[in-house]
Parts: C-alpha cells; sequence; structure tokens
C-alpha cells in the first residue's frame, strides 16, 4: 500500500473578522464618551453644590434651636459666641464667632481648603444685651461657584432669606 502526500497549495482561509478595533472605531467610542461626560458633569456639580447647601441649612437650623434654648435658660439673652455649640467638642473650640463647615458637616474654627461654608453668629443687640441674632453661612472655596445662594440667613424672628437668589428655591432644595 502507498500512500500519496498531498501538499497544500493555498493558504489557510483567515477568519473574515480581524480581532482588535479600528482607529475610527475608538474614535467613535471617545467622542460618545466625551459627550456623555459634558452632560454628566455639570449635573453631577449641581448636585455637590444643592447638597452642601441642604447641609448647611440643616446646621443653621440646628444652631438656631440650640441658641434659643441657651435663650430660654438665661432669661432671653442670646450668646454671642459658638461656646454654646462647641466646647463639648475634643479639642474645645472657645470664643468663637466664625466656624467653617466641611462637606462632611465637620465644623472646625480654622478655615481651610476643605471648606464650604463659613457660619458667623451676630448678636443684634438692644441696650447692650444680645436680645436677637443673626447667623449667615457664606459659601467659601469650590461652593462659592453656587452663585444663586451665596449666603443663607437665618435670624432670631425666624425669616431665613439668601442672597442673591430666590429665598423658596435657596430655602427648599
Amino acid at each position: 500500500m502507498t500512500y500519496a502526500l498531498q501538499y497544500r497549495t493555498s493558504r489557510p482561509s483567515r477568519p473574515s473578522s480581524q480581532a482588535g478595533f479600528s482607529l475610527l472605531e475608538l474614535m467613535i467610542a471617545l467622542v460618545v464618551v466625551g459627550i456623555l461626560a459634558a452632560i454628566a458633569l455639570p449635573s453631577y456639580r449641581s448636585y455637590v453644590l444643592r447638597s452642601n447647601r441642604a447641609l448647611v441649612r440643616a446646621i443653621l437650623v440646628d444652631i438656631a434651636a440650640k441658641l434659643e434654648a441657651e435663650a430660654l435658660a438665661s432669661r432671653g439673652i442670646y450668646p454671642t459666641n459658638f461656646d454654646f455649640y462647641l466646647a463639648g467638642g475634643t479639642p474645645p473650640i472657645l470664643d468663637k464667632t466664625e466656624i467653617d463647615l466641611d462637606r462632611e458637616g465637620h465644623i472646625t474654627a480654622d478655615a481651610m481648603a476643605a471648606s464650604t461654608y463659613r457660619i458667623r453668629l451676630e448678636p443684634l443687640e438692644t441696650a447692650a444685651v444680645p436680645l436677637r441674632y443673626r447667623l449667615t453661612a457664606t459659601a467659601v472655596n469650590n461652593q462659592a461657584q453656587d452663585q444663586a445662594c451665596a449666603t443663607l440667613v437665618v435670624e432670631s424672628n425666624g425669616l431665613r432669606t439668601a442672597t442673591p437668589g430666590n429665598n423658596a428655591v435657596c430655602w427648599s432644595r
């Protein structure tokens, strides 16, 4: 028995599609990702500004409630600094009329790069005794981009205002 060897004279067939992506396909994918990022990034920044604003609103309302409790305990006289609010901390923050708030809700007495708002307590004196107050939260650092609600104010009479924006928008969402 003899066997004949057969040789292939043609190359093995290649698969019809090549592995990998062409430069054109990669460029199209990058353009799509760029468009999605251009849409999502401003929305994300707006969300961060609004969430920081919500945090400072909650802090302002909390401080105002504690100011009212202090006034009840001292026959209607409001504190002139944040000792009533911060004295229990470690280390205690004493004799401060301005405090800083970061995006995690931590309060410090020193201006920091991570601060989002600077909160100021202004005793409004009548006959040399602080019978009224004003709490003012001013946006700082990256939060200063929130130009619609750059300053939030709470007064002892319950009035809540925002400058330069619309009070309803700044105090509701």
